[in-house]
C-alpha cells in the first residue's frame, strides 16, 4: 500500500469504525484475511470476520497422495481458525445479503 494511502488511512477519526467481512475460506478467502490482519494489525477501527461454511481449508493439489496412503489426511487439512489472528471467525452458511440495508439484515 502506498505511503499516501497508509496516511489517509490514520488521519480519520478515531470514532470511524470499519468492519470487512470475507465470505468463504478458500484460497482467495485466506489470502485476503491475511493481507488485511497484516495491513490492520494494530489499528483497532478495522473489525475483519470472516465468514465460511466449513471450518477449515482443503489443499485439493495434495488429495492424490492422501489416496495413495504417501500423506495422512491430518497434513492437507487446516483449521481456519489459525489464520485468524485478528479476525473473528463464523461457521456459517451466508442464506442472503441486503445491500440496502447492510450489515442489519444479513443473515446467516
Amino acid at each position: 500500500m502506498s505511503r499516501d494511502s497508509t496516511q489517509k488511512r490514520t488521519n480519520h477519526s478515531a470514532s470511524a469504525h470499519t468492519h470487512v467481512a470475507i465470505l468463504g475460506s478458500g484460497f482467495a478467502g485466506i489470502e485476503v484475511l491475511k493481507k488485511l490482519q497484516k495491513e490492520f494489525d494494530s489499528d483497532s477501527s478495522v473489525e475483519i470476520t470472516l465468514i465460511s461454511k466449513d471450518n477449515f481449508i482443503l489443499f485439493t493439489p495434495m488429495l492424490p497422495e492422501v489416496a495413495s496412503g504417501m500423506i495422512e489426511t491430518r497434513n492437507v487439512v487446516t483449521p481456519v481458525r489459525s489464520f485468524c489472528k485478528k479476525a473473528k471467525f463464523y461457521e456459517a452458511k451466508v442464506q442472503s445479503i441486503d445491500l440496502d440495508t447492510l450489515p442489519q439484515n444479513t443473515k446467516f
